[in-house]
């Protein structure tokens, strides 16, 4: 099975929608991809049921119903879409705490970053005012409010809707681990390029410098991450390892404040620092049988004075349990720990000691 086809998608609706708007990207998905629309109150099954007015809140909500939904170890991806997008950036800080939830993406499309308030507020207005005031928002009239009935039915669910995104305010400043989408259509008169970059801050930035000629070399080829985060980065490269083919894991991951950029926004290599290398983890050196035996064996030719095979009694060629260390000489380097007793006996060697505790019953246990 394809990671492609283990991704559920989670879809949060915008102001005054349900779950029935995702209902046929189903049908339009590529196989595999799951669409998992998610159910608010106050609207379609839910109609009877108070809407929330606090987006943390619902968020909170819809984390529940979606945790119950997926299956252990699932992939997951976030789309919001205006009241959505932000919606989904608080889905997806509890999502990434999740256990067994992989978040593989937040999309966000037609909403300014999550720290960005919109100017022009619709809540509190008369009704006309308020829908003239939300047709402004959408770009559009839905033609169910052209209804009185209607109206009447829908208007407290969007007006809840619009409160929510109006005095919201987010949970977390901190940035997601999983990488952010924006899309902005290029003719959006509501959400300006500006705005839409703002998602940047929403999740950790990075840039990756590839040094020697991918085309001559590539295998010596040298990649070095760079990555917009305070402290610890372990998680990025966690992540990465997880994500990424061994042959393009980066030699180094290095946390900066920001990426430096040329005026005309591109990076500027020049200005980064050093690479830093992980710190380096010990290793256990692994040793062959045969090595470890040919080392024992040396040590006890070396303090007994005669050739000592694998097979013999190093007792029967003269060495006894109170083998001194005079017949072992000191460690060269002075760094190996010596035998407890106080004597010039270093451990490296195995040599058992006599050790001033030693009584009449026999030798100590060192």
């Amino acid at each position: 099975m394809s990671a492609v086809e283990e991704t559920h998608l989670v879809c949060l609706p915008f102001a005054g929608a349900g779950a029935s708007f995702f209902t046929p990207w189903q049908d339009r998905a590529p196989e595999g991809p799951h669409v998992l629309p998610v159910r608010l109150p106050g609207r379609e099954q839910r109609f009877v049921e108070e809407p929330h007015t606090d987006a943390v809140r619902a968020a909170a909500e819809a984390h529940t119903q979606v945790t119950r939904q997926l299956p252990e170890g699932a992939r997951v991806a976030v789309f919001g879409h205006s009241l959505g997008a932000v919606l989904g950036f608080e889905l997806a800080h509890r999502l990434e705490a999740e256990p067994g939830v992989r978040l593989d993406a937040l999309v966000v499309s037609g909403a300014p970053g999550p720290w960005s308030g919109r100017a022009d507020r619709a809540s509190g207005l008369p009704d006309a005012e308020f829908l003239a005031r939300v047709r402004a928002f959408a770009g559009y009239a839905h033609p169910a409010l052209e209804h009185p009935e209607m109206r009447e039915l829908l208007l407290p669910l969007l007006r809840a809707d619009v409160r929510m995104h109006e005095t919201y305010r987010p949970a977390s400043d901190g940035p997601l681990a999983a990488p952010v989408l924006a899309l902005r259509g290029r003719d959006d008169e509501l959400v300006s390029a500006a705005e839409a970059a703002e998602w940047s801050r929403a999740t950790v930035t990075a840039a990756v410098v590839l040094s020697g000629d991918a085309f001559e070399d590539a295998a010596g080829v040298r990649i070095d991450a760079y990555v917009v985060a305070d402290g610890d980065i372990g998680d990025v490269r966690r992540r990465a390892a997880r994500l990424l083919p061994d042959h393009m894991l980066p030699a180094t991951v290095t946390a900066v404040a920001a990426l430096p950029l040329t005026p005309n926004g591109k990076l500027d290599r020049d200005r980064l620092p050093a690479p830093q290398p992980a710190k380096p983890v010990p290793v256990p050196v692994a040793v062959s049988p045969g090595d470890l035996v040919t080392a024992l064996t040396g040590v006890w030719g070396e303090v007994l004075g005669v050739p000592v095979g694998p097979d013999d009694n190093v007792f029967e060629l003269g060495g006894t349990p109170s083998t001194r260390s005079a017949s072992a000489p000191p460690c060269a380097s002075g760094a190996c720990p010596r035998c407890p007793c106080g004597c010039s006996t270093s451990i490296r060697r195995s040599v058992p000691c006599r050790g001033p505790w030693e009584t009449n019953e026999g030798p100590s246990p060192w």
